[in-house]
């Protein structure tokens, strides 16, 4: 293949997976949206607010056996459980737990999964189409044996990492293509 081709077919692959990323974020927004109207007219509110309520009963009484010197494990438990316990709303007052952010964190959590997803099937449609992944793709552009070297013979690993890339959205994997395309320019220019 001649210089412009490989050039050509590499920046044709990496267009088709920046417009995927695109689309797994558009499709995240909308099917976010989707649930937030279905929570609005059916009425989840009353699961949030239930499952909040069981998680205040379950912190009050991990809280309780603990004592009530504060300490760093707060902290760390305020991150660990997804930072739903929201500062005490007056001094002295008791930790409350918000419905509002258990909802945002699910919904994090399973948009998150739903990107994955849509990004995987994909991935694995482009394998089988052009057999090519973006792992493969910013191999050869920063033409580095270290890099595919390491993942030769491992085409599910280079699926899952494809696909983790086009889940992160368009942003971030335009970022590390324009990334891999200066490493490229600089080892090339070494070269010559």
């Amino acid at each position: 293949m001649e210089t412009y081709e490989v050039i050509t077919t590499t920046t044709y692959i990496l267009f088709i997976y920046l417009i995927l990323a695109l689309f797994v974020e558009r499709s995240v927004e909308v099917s976010v949206s989707i649930f937030n109207y279905a929570d609005l007219k059916l009425g989840w509110y009353k699961k949030w607010n239930a499952m909040a309520r069981n998680y205040q009963k379950r912190f009050d009484r991990m809280y309780s056996y603990r004592g009530s010197e504060p300490s760093h494990i707060d902290r760390v438990m305020n991150w660990v459980l997804w930072r739903v316990i929201t500062d005490k709303p007056y001094p002295g007052g008791k930790d409350m737990i918000l419905a509002a952010s258990i909802r945002l964190n699910y919904l994090r959590v399973l948009s998150r999964i739903f990107a994955f997803l849509l990004s995987l099937l994909f991935v694995f449609a482009i394998k089988e189409m052009l057999d090519i992944d973006l792992v493969t793709v910013l191999g050869n552009i920063v033409d580095d044996n270290k890099i595919l070297g390491a993942l030769d013979g491992h085409n599910f690993l280079k699926v899952l990492i494809s696909a983790i890339a086009i889940s992160l959205g368009s942003e971030p994997l335009h970022q590390a293509i324009r990334g891999i395309e200066n490493i490229g320019k600089r080892r090339a220019k070494i070269n010559n």
